[in-house]
């Protein structure tokens, strides 16, 4: 509902502003407003309507629905750790490098080499809106990476 709301109060800047000789950094703010606000309100929409489990894990490997339909296997994954970021955590998954190519992908690639540039290198896996806690999926991501080594 929010991102609605911002999406008009963006558009309002630019009908403000426009034709108007003092309206010229109303419109530039409104349209970066509108598109900032509006990729950001389909991406919710995406995500709210998405249907079926967003986090699988089982001894073939871990899928992340939010970051890609494809199936990280265990042999791609050469480290398993816990980051937090302003007391925020994740569950961190060092990938090897060619697979994480091949991986992420648009948006979350974007977001990906960001947060590398930032300290916080791999694929970073929320739990935010998950009905498990970071701690809950960390040991099973550990106890389902065993599972498939052993097999």
């Amino acid at each position: 509902m929010a991102a609605v709301v911002l999406v008009g109060s963006s558009a309002w800047l630019i009908w403000s502003g426009w034709g108007t000789a003092s309206g010229t950094f109303r419109v530039v703010i409104g349209v970066v407003g509108v598109l900032f606000f509006g990729y950001g309100t389909v991406v919710i929409a995406r995500q709210l309507g998405r249907r079926g489990p967003v986090v699988e894990v089982d001894s073939a490997g871990i899928r992340d629905r939010r970051l890609s339909e494809q199936v990280i296997p265990w042999a791609a994954v050469r480290d398993i750790g816990r980051t937090t970021v302003q007391r925020q955590e994740f569950v961190t998954l060092a990938l090897d490098p060619a697979f994480e190519q091949s991986y992420l992908s648009g948006r979350n690639r974007f977001l990906q080499r960001l947060n590398s540039g930032a300290g916080w290198p791999g694929v970073q896996i929320s739990t935010v809106g998950l009905s498990v806690r970071t701690g809950e999926l960390f040991e099973a991501i550990i106890r389902e990476q065993q599972a498939g080594s052993a097999t």
